[in-house]
């Protein structure tokens, strides 16, 4: 009897720990200098969220929902969604291993932040509006 005690509270126990890691992955941001081809993205907007989905994804049409509604709150936003096989370069060059991942892809193909994983509405709203900070900043570097 202790010896399957023994078991079922390590099974318990490294479960757990799994549980705690995977809930931390889940809407990292992370920030990148590398580019996407602009054949991804929306033409002419200023900012658009390219979401990379999969038909097993459990979170990917929640992140639909709230991507597309992000993209209509917020002025020359908009939403593409790719499948993970459609993409297969996006996926290598920044080695994509769970979906949803989104990335806040500026109009010259600049990735300003990646999101691995699902996230809330604030924190989508919250990277647009730090984006658009940079790119105003960016621009006004180079006025005269």
């Amino acid at each position: 009897m202790s010896e399957q005690l023994v078991v079922i509270v390590s099974l318990l126990g490294v479960a757990s720990v799994a549980g705690v890691w995977w809930k931390r992955q889940q809407g990292r941001v992370t920030h990148t200098e590398a580019d996407i081809s602009p054949r991804l993205l929306a033409a002419g907007h200023w900012l658009t969220l390219v979401q990379v989905s999969s038909p097993l994804c459990s979170y990917c049409g929640a992140m639909r929902g709230i991507l597309s509604q992000a993209a209509t709150r917020h002025e020359g936003v908009a939403h593409v969604e790719y499948d993970i096989s459609e993409i297969p370069d996006v996926v290598d060059k920044f080695h994509v291993r769970q979906t949803p991942t989104t990335f806040l892809v500026e109009a010259d193909g600049r990735v300003a932040h990646l999101i691995g994983g699902a996230t809330n509405p604030r924190a989508i709203d919250d990277l647009i509006e730090v984006t658009r900070i940079d790119v105003e900043q960016r621009a006004d570097e180079y006025e005269i």
